[in-house]
């Protein structure tokens, strides 16, 4: 298996970014498709001509991202120090750091599902979920959250083999996943008179099928840096505080943008169920997009933290030229090809709702058309991290995304103009995104500046 291992110390970049970013881009899309199918499979079944099966699932996406994704954003923490131990070839702490980033996992993983259980009616209330929607969110917020454990495992796992350098078997077990979900929904949607309930029990299905098949990945590895031994796996309390320490502000950073957005889904969830189902039909395209940067930057993080470790400064700087260029002319490339392609995408999860899909090609105008701008936001973050500094992009995401839309939805959005249509009246909603996401990359080059200046001079900050 160490054959497969990509080391970034060494080689050719650009094709090293490539053979690793796309096992990586692959395993997102079709852990993106999880929902997407879930959307898609209700949108089959659901004849409603109000979409309130999908707009069930829709009025979920925010909590879910709060209660879910912050917590996988502490495996931000593992990747980085993970990737600087592997590429300095200590494999006693990167067998410290594998251990303890697994235990921390299963221990998250258990406190969410409680706390998701007790808090979900109170989470659909504050987002104003409509009424005929509230009881099929509300089933399939409580059986997404109890695989709050399984997508963690899965998370941190992945996060593990890949640093080693091997992309392709997480691809591998997230695609077997994908393909039991899909299958799952099918079945279950002809089985089950609740709809809702049978796509997301197919969702904690195929969560748990590739958290066991990424586990299993460990227990086989006979030697390397991220082999796992049950018997004896290590646990250090000094690296799963390095890790929390790393991983809390990506956490809290990703909390505070889910706590922002459920203001905005609020704001949509009054236009009706049409608008949620559209906002998150446009969300699962808009995914697609975001998964390829998310992959990109997190290449770019590795790479340069592997090169870090091995003290390889001008490998550095060539992995973050050639990361940005690539993340910017894809996310170029694919934001206007699904604009152009936006109601035949949307009208796979919407069949029935022609208002919905409309919504949805709003969101999808405001978005993609800066998602290149975007993607040079999240290099740039990304390779701060590397840097070992999560605080100061979780500062920017602070002050120039999460406060700022605060501040929109709180005192400019109730004043804005209002025609009485929901088609154009929501963009007085999505504008916000628009313009946080360029204050924010404003603000993310200066902060890249400082702390690659300081790097050049020798004054990185050891993890």
């Amino acid at each position: 298996m160490r054959k497969r291992n990509i080391d970034f110390t060494k080689g050719t970049l650009l094709p090293l970014i490539i053979t690793y970013a796309i096992p990586l881009i692959l395993s997102g899309l079709v852990q993106t498709m999880f929902n997407a199918a879930d959307m898609a499979v209700l949108g089959a079944f659901d004849k409603s001509s109000d979409s309130s099966a999908v707009g069930a699932v829709g009025a979920t996406g925010a909590i879910i991202s709060l209660l879910v994704n912050s917590f996988i954003g502490l495996s931000g923490g593992t990747n980085i120090i993970l990737a600087r131990s592997v590429g300095a070839r200590d494999d006693e702490r990167s067998q410290k750091i594998v251990g303890s980033s697994l235990i921390l996992a299963v221990s998250i993983g258990v406190v969410m599902t409680l706390v998701g259980m007790i808090t979900a009616p109170w989470f659909l209330t504050a987002t104003n979920c409509p009424a005929n929607t509230y009881d099929g969110a509300l089933t399939y917020l409580r059986i997404y959250i109890s695989a709050t454990p399984a997508i963690l495992i899965y998370n941190y796992g992945a996060a593990i083999i890949r640093v080693s350098g091997d992309s392709k078997s997480p691809f591998t077990y997230i695609l077997i996943a994908g393909v039991t979900n899909v299958i799952l929904n099918v079945i279950l949607c002809f089985i089950l008179p609740n709809k809702v309930a049978a796509v997301a029990i197919a969702t904690l299905t195929s969560n748990v099928v590739g958290a066991a098949l990424t586990v299993a990945h460990l227990l086989r590895l006979k030697e390397g840096p991220c082999r796992v031994n049950l018997k004896n796996l290590q646990f250090s309390w000094r690296e799963t505080a390095n890790i929390v320490l790393l991983g809390l502000p990506n956490a809290f950073n990703s909390a505070l943008y889910s706590i922002s957005n459920l203001q905005i889904q609020g704001a949509i969830n009054s236009f009706g169920s049409s608008a949620s189902a559209g906002n998150n039909a446009s969300a699962q395209v808009e995914s697609f997009l975001a998964t390829t940067v998310q992959s990109i930057s997190t290449t770019c993080m590795v790479a340069v933290g592997q090169n870090i470790g091995a003290n390889e400064k001008n490998r550095v700087k060539n992995t973050i030229v050639r990361c940005a260029i690539l993340n910017f002319s894809i996310a170029l490339i694919l934001g206007l090809g699904a604009l152009a392609l936006g109601r035949p995408l949307l009208r796979i999860f919407l069949p029935n709702d022609a208002l919905a899909v409309e919504i949805g090609m709003v969101r999808l105008a405001c978005l993609l058309s800066l998602y290149s701008i975007m993607a040079l936001d999240s290099t740039l973050s990304h390779s701060v991290r590397a840097f070992g500094s999560t605080l100061f992009p979780m500062l920017n995401a602070v002050f120039t995304v999460i406060l700022f839309r605060t501040i929109w939805m709180n005192f400019i959005y109730p004043y804005m103009t209002f025609v009485g249509d929901p088609v154009k009246d929501i963009f007085n909603v999505y504008e916000c995104y628009m313009i946080s996401w360029t204050l924010s990359f404003v603000v993310q080059v200066a902060i890249f500046a400082v702390f690659y200046k300081r790097y050049i001079r020798g004054k990185g900050k050891e993890v």
